[in-house]
């Protein structure tokens, strides 16, 4: 789940171990045992998001077809990079610096 956000190994586990941490500490407050895994895995995932800069992502994608390497479908930039993280339409993820947007950003 951290590494489907944060798409680094390094800091998906360490946003893996936060969210094991935290939910470990919260665990008196889930109501159903048997949702655990969902539970924790929400955990995960808001530990991740929590990794990257708040207000820093775009979307772009709408009507965009799946497939081309060249279309930007989204960007983000993680807490204390210099370069953003940019989702093309085939699905791949590659860095930019600022200057490379398409639309320009705050520094």
């Amino acid at each position: 789940m951290a590494y489907g956000v944060l798409k680094d190994h390094q800091l998906a586990e360490d946003a893996a171990q936060e969210a094991f941490a935290r939910g470990l500490v919260s665990l008196h407050r889930l109501k159903e045992p048997g949702r655990f895994a969902p539970w924790l895995v929400r955990i995960c995932r808001n530990v991740a998001v929590d990794h990257t800069v708040k207000g820093s992502s775009r979307y772009l994608g709408n009507g965009v077809p799946l497939g081309d390497q060249d279309r930007i479908v989204c960007w983000y930039k993680l807490k204390g990079a210099g370069v953003y993280r940019v989702v093309y339409a085939d699905l791949s993820i590659r860095n930019a610096a600022p200057e490379d947007l398409p639309l320009p950003v705050e520094p």
